[in-house]
């Protein structure tokens, strides 16, 4: 949600109203493993004055209780924080009460007591994408009302950002990233400055150099649309989960094809998890149909993930990282680019 008082980038904060402290205590415990932000309450007129003063993602209320029903809870939430996401639940099918949930209150989902833990984990965590998702729908809509604002993009003389709009266009997608996680956000910075570096040392021109840039900021927007449980799973990745995460190229391209002047960005960007055997994806390019700007991307996202601390991996020393690039000779790498970039690391000063 964007409003005045939060800005985006914090975590998701989730409201839970229910008057049996019973029933608390099983939400409670249905989401005792998860890193989530979340209050609870018993009692839906204190509920009524913590919307009153925080800016909450998703409200998830009981249907049934005094003074205020979750219904009416609902309304009055929505009419205070705009791009909120409402779940009731509630312990009996009523059609009119779901069709006033609906229609009132825009309930997005509701829950039927006694509920299955892994459906209402499931609901919940569909809940953040959609939060999310309305949060980029609202930030669009602020880039149109406020494209003639200077939002301080730092400008490669040659990309020409002299349109206001591909300023504000390429901000807007970093404040995107930045939505979903922050380290996310600064690996693509870690990737776009040392793309940079190695693309001066191969000789680039100016204008190769600033597509080189822009790409590495935005090459992983796309991981957007992949849901936590899979981008921050320790455990080996199954086949469906791992068909999700090659999703994130094309997804990312599309996104920014949306901001009209950032066209080779995008090219960029869709090809940098191609590989030089043609055994990459989405699109299984081989050689010299790959742009020598997404092959940079490439191995330098490759070094800079291998170098960083995520959930799944330790971080590496940078001899093991070297050892493993120089075992993609000739497969997803050329032997001529893997030499020079091991040229570079050697000689680079950072």
């Amino acid at each position: 949600m964007v409003s005045n008082r939060r800005e985006v980038n914090m975590q998701i904060r989730i409201l839970v109203v229910d008057d049996e402290i019973k029933v608390l205590n099983a939400i409670k415990r249905v989401f005792n493993n998860k890193d989530y932000n979340m209050t609870f309450v018993d009692n839906s007129v204190k509920a009524k004055k913590l919307i009153d003063n925080n800016d909450f993602d998703i409200i998830i209320a009981d249907q049934v209780m005094p003074q205020i029903t979750g219904v009416e809870l609902l309304i009055y939430a929505k009419s205070k924080i705009k791009n909120i996401v409402g779940i009731l639940i509630t312990g009996y099918l009523d059609m009119n009460v779901l069709i006033n949930a609906v229609n009132d209150a825009n309930v997005w989902k509701y829950i039927s007591k006694p509920w299955v833990n892994a459906d209402f984990e499931q609901i919940v965590e569909d809940a953040i994408l959609l939060k999310k998702e309305r949060d980029i729908t609202l930030l669009s809509k602020k880039f149109i009302e406020n494209r003639n604002k200077d939002l301080r993009v730092p400008k490669r003389s040659e990309l020409e950002l002299k349109d206001d709009s591909i300023a504000q266009g390429i901000r807007l997608l970093l404040r995107v990233i930045e939505s979903k996680d922050k380290n996310l956000l600064n690996h693509s910075r870690n990737v776009a400055e040392l793309s940079v570096k190695f693309a001066e040392f191969l000789g680039l021109i100016k204008y190769d150099i600033d597509i080189v840039y822009y790409s590495g900021l935005l090459h992983d927007i796309g991981k957007i649309a992949i849901r936590d449980s899979i981008i921050y799973k320790k455990e080996k990745l199954n086949e469906e989960e791992f068909d999700n995460i090659k999703s994130h190229p094309l997804v990312s391209a599309n996104l920014i094809r949306e901001v009209h002047g950032l066209e080779k960005i995008a090219i960029i960007v869709e090809q940098h998890h191609e590989n030089y055997d043609g055994r990459g994806y989405p699109n299984g390019l081989i050689n010299t149909e790959i742009y020598k700007e997404a092959v940079i991307i490439s191995i330098v996202d490759m070094y800079v993930a291998l170098m960083e601390k995520r959930v799944y991996k330790k971080k590496l020393k940078k001899g093991d990282v070297l050892d493993i690039i120089n075992k993609t000779k000739n497969n997803k790498f050329s032997e001529k680019i893997v030499n020079h970039f091991f040229e570079f690391i050697e000689t680079a000063s950072f």
